[in-house]
């Protein structure tokens, strides 16, 4: 990783968390009122600044204690394939490895075609279940 980036294990603002997932292709906008909302009732963020502009960010949701999403996981597409999704990943394990045990139930949203890449931080397809989306 360059050694100008900055790696932050904080709350990013609203503004920045819209703006980085339209820059990383994840997906569009949400609102700021909800966007405020996910990033103050995220159990964990990491982040990564290049000087005051975020890069790179992942977040880990849930209950606290048995069910966790990792989520959001994601990289300006100027950034991306500079090794900064693995240290993310790297972060998100840390926080997980100390902070919780073996009856936590931890998944991960991913777009395709990115499961590869998950697996080599242990995370594996469900075997026999499939998650699911409700739409409205």
């Amino acid at each position: 990783m360059n050694t100008k980036y900055v790696i932050k294990n904080a709350a990013v603002s609203p503004d920045d968390y819209n703006e980085l997932r339209e820059k990383s292709g994840i997906g569009n906008k949400k609102s700021k009122e909800n966007a405020k909302v996910a990033i103050e009732n995220s159990l964990f963020i990491t982040s990564i600044y290049d000087g005051d502009k975020l890069i790179a960010m992942a977040r880990v949701v849930g209950d606290g204690a048995i069910s966790l999403v990792v989520t959001d996981v994601m990289v300006d597409s100027s950034y991306q394939k500079n090794g900064l999704g693995r240290v993310l990943m790297n972060e998100i394990n840390k926080y997980l490895d100390e902070n919780y045990d073996e009856d936590s139930y931890i998944i991960l949203l991913a777009n395709t075609p990115y499961d590869a890449f998950y697996e080599k931080f242990h995370f594996k397809q469900f075997p026999k279940k499939k998650g699911m989306l409700r739409v409205l």
